[in-house]
């Protein structure tokens, strides 16, 4: 099949450089969309994909002419060291999560526009020029990971009430992608899957605050399992020693009055905890890490191990009568101890360390962040927002410069 194209005029490129971080800025003069980062270490290069929605009165010429050959879906490719970038246009198609695949190269997921409804194909971000044919897969594998050479990925199923299905990727020996097996995971629904050398983690929630843990084998059996009284998410977990795991906690009371209604009492703002529990799921130990200053709630957290006892999380927060103070941000945690904690300040265009104090500004406006993917031993950062006019028309990509 034909190879990508690849043009360096659709975005401009431009360096941001501030303390401890360092990156680019990705302008258009129409609307962007980011989405998946994946890191290729072998080469220290990071990938991301971003959509440019054109429409007939800002789209630049040059799009024009190589339109007939790409549905305005991009990647770039930025090197680390030099901060030079290479930007691909794919042909046709919606690409989805990206991922470290055969040969040191950068596979990705592709929503196909030419196959029918929920069909996607798997084409790596660079020679295409031998690959006969697009060998189609059933949905999406939303979360993907490696089990040493194997590509593995599980199927989240507790939104549309569907079996969990873990699925590994087949390739052939010249390394191109034939099919991904599939087998369900055994019920109940699974919520979440770590992977670390213990092997395959999954946990379900089955019951107020009560996570089943289980190492499953790769036919989705479980091979141990634990009932765990939890608040929070699991940073790792394992059955031959201790788990650490990241409780948030908002202190709410209810009171029911006499004709029905409800009291809520907020004790105090929500807190970020770092737990412990040991092999048989008792609690062993905890520590809050951080509270925050405004009444608020956590609506969702993402972690990402960087380096042994080393997590960074992402998370969103606010309030439900006063939406507009809420906001995003990400935390770092070594050994227990919270090392960062970015929040965003109330002008959407900043971040600032709880911990020391550092700020974060970025040349945007409503910053909303996407991703946050391990780095080699630190992490890099995926934004977008705006600069001057309602679309979201910039992005940026930061790297901090050493490990936490």
């Amino acid at each position: 099949m034909e190879d990508l194209i690849i043009d360096n005029n659709i975005f401009k490129i431009s360096n941001y450089h501030m303390d401890e971080f360092y990156g680019i800025y990705i302008d258009a003069d129409y609307r962007l969309s980011t989405g998946d980062m994946c890191y290729l270490p072998s080469k220290n290069q990071v990938f991301f994909s971003i959509n440019n929605y054109k429409d007939a009165t800002d789209i630049s010429s040059h799009l024009d002419e190589i339109d007939k050959y790409k549905d305005n879906f991009c990647y770039i490719k930025l090197d680390l060291e030099k901060l030079q970038t290479t930007c691909y246009c794919e042909y046709d198609g919606v690409p989805y999560d990206l991922f470290e695949g055969p040969n040191n190269e950068i596979w990705c997921v592709i929503g196909y526009n030419k196959t029918s409804l929920n069909k996607v194909v798997c084409l790596p971000i660079g020679d295409r020029k031998d690959i006969e044919d697009c060998k189609l897969m059933a949905s999406v594998a939303e979360h993907i990971f490696r089990d040493g050479d194997k590509i593995l990925s599980y199927t989240d199923g507790t939104f549309n009430k569907k079996p969990t299905k873990l699925g590994e990727y087949k390739f052939s020996k010249n390394k191109y992608f034939q099919s991904v097996k599939r087998v369900k995971i055994e019920e109940p629904l699974v919520s979440r899957c770590l992977y670390n050398e213990e092997g395959i983690q999954a946990f379900s929630t089955i019951d107020k605050n009560v996570i089943l843990h289980r190492l499953l084998d790769d036919k989705g059996v479980s091979i141990r399992e634990r009932k765990v009284l939890v608040e929070g998410m699991f940073l790792d977990a394992y059955f031959e020693k201790n788990s650490s795991v990241i409780n948030w906690k908002n202190h709410e009371t209810i009171e029911v009055t006499a004709n029905g209604g409800s009291i809520f009492h907020v004790e105090r703002p929500s807190e970020i905890f770092y737990a412990v529990y040991g092999i048989d799921g008792k609690h062993i130990e905890e520590k809050k890490l951080f509270e925050f200053t405004q009444l608020c709630s956590i609506y969702y957290m993402e972690s990402v191990k960087l380096d042994n006892d080393t997590y960074a999380l992402t998370f969103t927060y606010g309030s439900d009568d006063e939406p507009i103070k809420g906001g995003n941000g990400w935390l770092v945690v070594k050994s227990g101890e919270l090392i960062e904690c970015w929040l965003q300040h109330i002008d959407k265009k900043s971040y600032i360390n709880q911990v020391s104090g550092e700020k974060i500004t970025l040349n945007m406006d409503n910053i909303i962040l996407r991703k946050l993917k391990a780095c080699g031993k630190s992490y890099s950062l995926y934004f977008d927002g705006i600069t001057d006019n309602k679309h979201r028309n910039r992005a940026a990509v930061l790297i901090r410069r050493k490990s936490p």
